[in-house]
């Protein structure tokens, strides 16, 4: 038999920096960012859906159900 698995020959350059230090870098959304990804993912970008498209509807999410794979929000209520 032959593995499929192969080492990672381009890793991820922010693997060791903290995450907390990632999320705190990631900007707002707001319209200026949803032009730039317009502008330079035209044809994705257009078979977005609306709400995707409208940054008030984007949230970050810290955490996911291990059961069901859906987000928790902050706050809200999960067993660990």
């Amino acid at each position: 038999l032959t593995s499929f698995i192969t080492e990672e020959t381009d890793p991820d350059p922010n693997e060791e920096i903290p995450p907390e230090i990632l999320l705190a870098a990631l900007p707002e959304p707001d319209r200026a960012i949803m032009k730039t990804i317009s502008d330079t993912y035209t044809e994705q970008y257009e078979t977005l859906p609306a709400q995707v498209q409208d940054p008030s509807s984007w949230k970050l999410y810290e955490m996911f159900c291990h059961f069901s794979g859906l987000p928790i929000a902050i706050g809200e209520v999960h067993y660990r």
